[in-house]
């Protein structure tokens, strides 16, 4: 949408006047809507660019495609992820609390906790597209997987200067 004079929001291109008809919409119909700033398209591949970095850079990542490695990342990190607790398949009684503390820092080790009744907590990383993330979320994010990358994965490299590499890339 694009903001006018009379104080409109108007399709800003072909495509979202596409989209809002699908959507058939009658006139003067009440809709909610939710209204951001989006993010700079020049840049919206970036956070991609830093996975493709990764794949053609750090082994652990060679045989991943730049979509899963971000994943990876968000989920190992923790970095713009939801956690929610679930009943884990198959367990039927309550686990003793000696177990579930002798269980605790396997579990970390993957990203996991347990509650005191015995849920288990996981990860599920929020999406990074365009339309799901403003940019102020979009570039916490970038610079949050950088810092992750640079501390576990490429120690020789500064944050930053992973991030200016996959902005490099961006204009390929």
């Amino acid at each position: 949408m694009r903001w006018t004079a009379g104080l409109y929001l108007v399709p800003a291109d072909a495509t979202a006047a596409r989209q809002l008809s699908e959507k058939k919409f009658k006139i003067g119909q009440i809709v909610g809507v939710i209204v951001r700033k989006l993010r700079n398209p020049k840049f919206n591949r970036l956070v991609h660019k830093i996975g493709q970095l990764c794949v053609k850079n750090i082994d652990d990542f060679r045989h991943m495609d730049a979509h899963s490695v971000l994943k990876r990342i968000q989920l190992e990190g923790n970095i713009h992820c939801d956690e929610v607790a679930v009943k884990p398949a198959g367990v039927r009684v309550l686990i003793p609390k000696s177990v579930l503390e002798s269980l605790r820092p396997v579990l970390a080790l993957f990203g996991l906790g347990l509650t005191d009744t015995g849920l288990l907590i996981v990860r599920i990383p929020r999406s990074l597209s365009y339309e799901s993330m403003d940019e102020a979320e979009y570039q916490d994010a970038a610079k949050r997987i950088c810092r992750y990358i640079s501390e576990v994965y490429w120690p020789s490299l500064e944050p930053w200067q992973i991030e200016e590499m996959a902005s490099v890339m961006v204009d390929e």
